[in-house]
């Protein structure tokens, strides 16, 4: 069980000030158990409680930074009768279908189709259907405390509304639009296995790591079919 993203920020209106107001103690719980015919009274707090919701990462959800993309999980396996161990590796949302897969014995499928996808990218045919292969990884092992290595060596890309980040290794490049990034638009650079709040960008220091990370992004926005977003004129990239 995860949260899908970061902290809601939507900008508070004075309409929804009212429902705040009227409606705080509904505050986190589920609407879907509202009796029938009451009107929603989803409460919205605005970006800076987003932000503190976050803390100790930046920003919040639609931002690619820590803020906007960590979320809590907990998983209980089957037989499972022990608390484990917290993991602290990184996981991405897309390696839930594999690891659900192997716990229910379930092969990944694997026939190669003849259809191409975006991009001359390989299909697999499953159940008469034409579908992009899994792209995750079963954390399964991991969470039986069976492994110690780390489950992503490859690069792990993403992107939201524009925003974008590329994880690789220890280093993780963020391009966020100004005000909330750089106003020059250039792409950040954090040592994310040191500095996981985002406090120091690295990129001066380290061009040539920004360089090899930016070629994988391109990569991946290439083998999902990605559209890159308008950059500011003066941006680096």
């Amino acid at each position: 069980m995860h949260s899908d993203n970061g902290a809601e920020g939507a900008t508070v209106t004075p309409e929804q000030e009212r429902i705040n107001a009227q409606y705080i103690d509904q505050l986190g719980k589920d609407q879907s158990l509202r009796a029938q015919g009451t009107p929603e009274t989803n409460v919205r707090y605005g970006q800076r409680w987003a932000a503190v919701s976050a803390t100790p990462f930046r920003l919040y959800k639609t931002f690619t930074t820590e803020g906007g993309t960590s979320v809590p999980a907990i998983a209980h396996l089957p037989g499972q009768t022990e608390q484990y161990s917290a993991l602290h590796d990184f996981s991405h949302v897309k390696d839930t279908a594999p690891t659900l897969l192997e716990i229910a014995g379930i092969p990944q499928p694997t026939t190669l189709s003849q259809t191409k996808g975006v991009n001359g990218v390989d299909m697999i045919s499953y159940k008469d259907r034409t579908v992009y292969p899994i792209t995750g990884r079963s954390f399964l092992s991991e969470l039986k405390g069976d492994s110690t290595q780390k489950l992503h060596t490859e690069p792990v890309g993403e992107e939201q509304y524009g925003r974008a980040y590329l994880r690789s290794g220890e280093w993780k490049l963020v391009w966020t639009d100004p005000p909330f990034g750089p106003l020059d638009g250039h792409w950040q650079l954090y040592n994310i296995e040191k500095d996981r709040a985002e406090t120091q960008d690295v990129s001066a220091s380290y061009p040539s790591v920004v360089s090899e990370l930016y070629a994988k992004w391109q990569s991946y926005m290439h083998d999902t079919g990605g559209v890159l977003a308008k950059r500011p004129r003066n941006a680096r990239y």
